[in-house]
């Protein structure tokens, strides 16, 4: 047997010297990796003594993947390496075996945006990408809505869907002082606070002829006494109005009867717009079209008494005719364009004068066709305590309402002003013929081009209770016509 010998030199000085050689064990690394899917679990990186055994290492799948096998053809995703005589380096491979997707959608509360990609399609596993909620101008991020505080986030490891909602809150705000037709001596239209350095201010107090002063309001919330004293801190900041309004109450009370007179047959032949040709309309109501009229009888008087804030109360009764209505109740002059227009007029209704003098103002109606949804009818004419809606012999409609069936009795659902504007314009000329006074047009006209305001009814609500403004003069129906006081 031929044995291996280490070579070593000495020089021997002195006989009584003794020499010892001294030996270990080799060592290994033993080291243990994962493609991606996966990881380990144990220590992946070991220095083991020659013939000893490595500590157990697993191999653990993400989710979405499984264990295929180790590199060196083991399949067990468990292993202890015994006996090591050599460096060792194994991988554990995994593969992916799932690729259901999760949704991840992050939101704001309106008051912020998403800097990221706001909805993301996510393998079951797999990490998302980063957002940040960003605060809108005046706003701060507060949280999101999982509890997690800070603005940035990325999900790890998707297992479910899942909608988030960033929060924030406001640091600071302006706010428009509505003054509701009341004035004060003052100028100031806004406040602006701040939520660092909050101060509460003292508001002006306006006044208002024949109401009393009930304090600034934010929608129901009471903002202030009637002195004008703040009654809420800086969580007024958080308030999603940004308008303060005067809230008043009447002193007084007055009632107006009005009368809308519906036409539910029609037989007439009139001249069409051009003058060119006689025209015949043949009409009868359909059980749509009434559902439609005792609507706007409604919303009539929901507006009319909002116009007021409780000093005048609206009675407005409705009337659907019994009988045909022919050409002799049909009046036929000229619109504004210069082109020929028809109404009915309910003093020429012979069925309807006996009624007549128990209301204020009478207005009458051409109704609505059920088969293409459309309102046949807009502004038309007034006579003293009379209005009429004409209807266009060629049904040029004001409104089309293309909208379900079932949607047009929910008021949160579509607006009823297109429909009621033309019943309160010809109610205000009525009124304008009973006091000789002709000014609603202009009005109008006026606000339009000077102010660029289109919200006919916010403007006739200021012409009806003579708070429009012309050139500096204030405009409108006098309140005592209102209270029955005046000679018509």
């Amino acid at each position: 047997m031929t044995t291996r010998k280490k070579n070593r030199s000495d020089t021997v000085k002195d006989s009584d010297l003794k020499f010892t050689a001294y030996f270990k064990k080799a060592e290994y690394n033993v080291n243990y990796k994962s493609n991606y899917g996966g990881t380990l679990e144990g220590d992946t990186e070991q220095i083991v003594k020659h013939g000893e055994s490595a500590t157990t290492v697993t191999a653990k799948p993400f989710v979405g993947y499984s264990f295929i096998s180790w590199d060196d053809q083991s399949t067990n995703p468990v292993r202890t390496d015994a006996n090591i005589t050599r460096h060792l380096t194994v991988t554990a491979r995994f593969e992916r075996t799932s690729y259901e997707k999760k949704a991840i959608t992050y939101v704001t509360d309106g008051n912020g945006r998403i800097e990221g990609e706001s909805s993301q399609q996510i393998l079951m596993g797999e990490d998302a990408t980063t957002v940040k909620a960003v605060a809108n101008d005046g706003y701060e991020f507060v949280k999101w809505s999982d509890g997690v505080t800070t603005a940035e986030r990325q999900e790890k490891c998707v297992t479910e869907s899942i909608t988030v909602t960033a929060e924030f809150k406001c640091i600071r705000a302006t706010f428009k002082l509505n003054y509701n037709l009341g004035k004060a001596e003052t100028d100031i239209t806004e406040f602006t606070f701040y939520d660092n350095d909050f101060i509460a201010v003292e508001f002006p107090v306006p006044e208002r002829e024949l109401f009393t002063f009930e304090g600034w309001y934010i929608g129901d919330e009471k903002v202030t006494d009637v002195n004008g004293t703040m009654l809420e801190g800086k969580e007024i900041l958080q308030r999603k109005e940004r308008e303060i309004y005067a809230k008043w109450t009447a002193n007084e009370h007055y009632t107006y009867k009005l009368l809308i007179v519906y036409i539910t047959k029609l037989d007439v032949l009139i001249p069409d717009r051009t003058n060119s040709s006689k025209v015949q309309v043949n009409y009868e109501m359909t059980d749509f079209e009434r559902q439609i009229c005792h609507a706007i009888t409604k919303q009539m008087k929901t507006y009319l008494d909002d116009m007021f804030d409780g000093l005048v109360t609206f009675e407005v009764d409705e009337y659907f005719t019994e009988n045909l209505v022919t050409t002799e109740s049909v009046t036929t002059g000229f619109a504004a364009d210069g082109k020929k227009t028809n109404w009915i007029m309910a003093d020429r209704i012979p069925e309807v004068k006996d009624m007549l003098d128990d209301y204020q103002s009478v207005l009458t109606s051409f109704s609505l066709n059920d088969v293409e949804l459309k309102l046949h009818n807009s502004n038309g004419v007034a006579g003293p305590k009379y209005g009429a809606i004409y209807f266009d012999t060629l049904f040029l409609p004001l409104t089309a309402l293309n909208e379900p069936i079932e949607n047009l009795f929910d008021l949160n659902y579509w607006g009823w002003v297109e429909v009621l504007e033309p019943f309160i314009h010809e109610l205000a000329h009525t009124i304008e013929m009973q006091i000789d006074a002709y000014e609603y047009h202009w009005t109008v006209s006026y606000y339009q081009q000077v102010y660029g305001m289109n919200d006919n009814i916010e403007i006739t609500k200021l012409y009806f209770n003579n708070k429009a403004v012309i050139d500096g003069v204030e405009v409108g129906i006098p309140i005592e016509f209102w209270a029955g006081k005046m000679n018509v």
